[in-house]
């Protein structure tokens, strides 16, 4: 049903779009239709195939515990009954189907490469057909060919040393970083010195300490992301040397999965990440405001780069965790650091200047007023990116207990006492040493998340009963805030 309306939709809109001229493509309100369908059908499909996945993986993550151990601890015995269950999930996968087909999220991507295929086929383009089909066939052999993609942005943006045939590119990285910071701040600077005495004085104060403040952070970020190449390096190194060992015992590699999952990760962000700035500038009432947003959205970007990559590799490191992890910590904790500074300052200010908008207007103004909209929009965006990096640190360490306990009820049914030793030993360097990602001395978790909306609450509060002038509705030029 939703393939055949996917298709019916894409087909009609090819030959639509194609009877009209370009000016008359840009204003028909007839194409937001078509492209509302097309995203609902999309989201829809997705959704229900993630969510089968993520219940696969449970059940394969519960499968390589039991591989793991199998190896490593138990004796000939209980190994064999081991096996033997294995076998079972083997021959016997449990998977959700409809009609034959397993739902994941290989369905998904079979499901929207038959569409294009379909597609392309019934309009008769052989060459896009023919693109398509390398893009959705192509298996990278390697993992670093499967996090290409991130890697490939990480250099675009600066946060990472350009490599060539194997080779990283120092000289060539530093100009093009370089070059960016200089051509971003003068722009920013100019720009600034244009339109500063427009602004009222809270305006001014709060958003040059803002701009100034993500300068500063998104410098101090690129500067560590280009230190911080060969860290990076050398954990995809690790983890291809451990899955070549796997492989050896019969751990199949899927590289192709993990390229998936990053394209797919990438997009997302991107569309969520495009979508907020056009509807940021969508409210925007003044003209002179689309360029000033538009270099704040840089070091934005850049940040949240930054962050999608450690996430991502929090993601597939799951061997050797301690010790990966730990660098992988080492590599990201300053620039981590410096994005929950930057975030801090963002959501600080814009509160700061909602509460002077708001003051200064009547209840019908403020829910039609789209400066106070736009302003809203950029603390939500702040504040879930701020709870999700927490939250994704949290899950990451209950799967460690998740993992401790499950090595803690095994020890006392299955192993003997000399594996017994062995276990307790691990489980008490788990106690001793737990796993923790640090930014600057804060751990990263939920409990971060309360202090930080804490933290912003009270200097908030000391702002508004400091700034309680009358002079702070009125241009910085003309008050009288900082004179004697």
């Amino acid at each position: 049903m939703q393939f055949s309306s996917l298709l019916s939709v894409l087909y009609n809109g090819y030959f639509y779009l194609i009877s009209l001229k370009l000016s008359e493509v840009l204003s028909n309100k007839g194409l937001i239709g078509f492209f509302v369908w097309i995203f609902l059908f999309f989201i829809k499909i997705v959704l229900l195939n993630n969510h089968c996945t993520k219940f696969y993986r449970e059940i394969e993550l519960t499968t390589h515990l039991l591989q793991e151990l199998d190896i490593c601890y138990l004796d000939n015995s209980i190994k064999n009954e081991i096996q033997q269950f294995l076998l079972q999930l083997l021959l016997h996968p449990f998977k959700f189907t409809a009609g034959g087909y397993i739902l994941s999220n290989k369905l998904s991507t079979e499901f929207f490469g038959t569409l294009i295929t379909y597609l392309v086929v019934f309009i008769q383009i052989n060459t896009i057909e023919a693109f398509k089909k390398k893009i959705l066939a192509w298996t990278p052999e390697t993992q670093y060919a499967s996090l290409i993609p991130i890697i490939i942005i990480n250099e675009i943006f600066g946060l990472r040393i350009f490599e060539l045939k194997g080779r990283l590119q120092y000289g060539w990285s530093i100009t093009y970083a370089s070059i960016c910071i200089i051509l971003y701040t003068v722009f920013l600077n100019t720009i600034i010195i244009t339109n500063y005495k427009n602004w009222l004085a809270y305006q001014e104060i709060s958003y040059k300490l803002t701009s100034y403040i993500n300068i500063i952070c998104v410098m101090m970020f690129i500067v560590l992301g280009v230190m911080n190449t060969e860290c990076s390096r050398k954990i995809i190194r690790r983890c291809e040397q451990i899955d070549n060992s796997l492989e050896s015992f019969g751990v199949e590699k899927n590289y192709r999965k993990t390229y998936l999952e990053v394209l797919k990760t990438l997009v997302i962000t991107s569309v969520i990440i495009i979508t907020i700035i056009s509807l940021h500038n969508y409210v925007t009432s003044n003209e002179q405001e689309y360029t000033l947003n538009i270099l704040l959205y840089i070091p934005i970007t850049t940040m949240c780069l930054g962050i999608l990559t450690f996430t991502i590799f929090i993601r597939y490191i799951h061997f050797e965790i301690f010790k990966l992890s730990r660098i992988l910590n080492q590599a990201y904790s300053y620039q981590i650091l410096l994005d929950l500074i930057g975030e801090f300052s963002v959501v600080l200010c814009t509160l700061y200047n909602i509460y002077f908008s708001l003051i200064s207007l009547n209840l019908s103004e403020i829910l039609s007023d789209k400066e106070t909209i736009g302003s809203l929009i950029w603390v939500l965006v702040y504040s879930t990116k701020i709870i999700f990096v927490n939250n994704h640190c949290t899950k990451f360490y209950h799967e460690i207990e998740v993992t401790a306990h499950l090595l803690r009820e095994i020890d006392i049914y299955y192993l003997d006492n000399s594996i017994r030793n062995e276990v307790q030993q691990f489980l008490l360097q788990v106690l001793l040493h737990p796993l923790k990602f640090i930014a600057g001395g804060y751990i990263l978790n939920n409990k971060l998340s309360t202090m930080i909306f804490g933290g912003i609450m009270t200097f908030l509060v000391v702002l508004v009963q400091i700034s309680s002038s009358p002079s702070m509705m009125k241009p910085l030029s003309s008050s009288a805030i900082f004179k004697d």
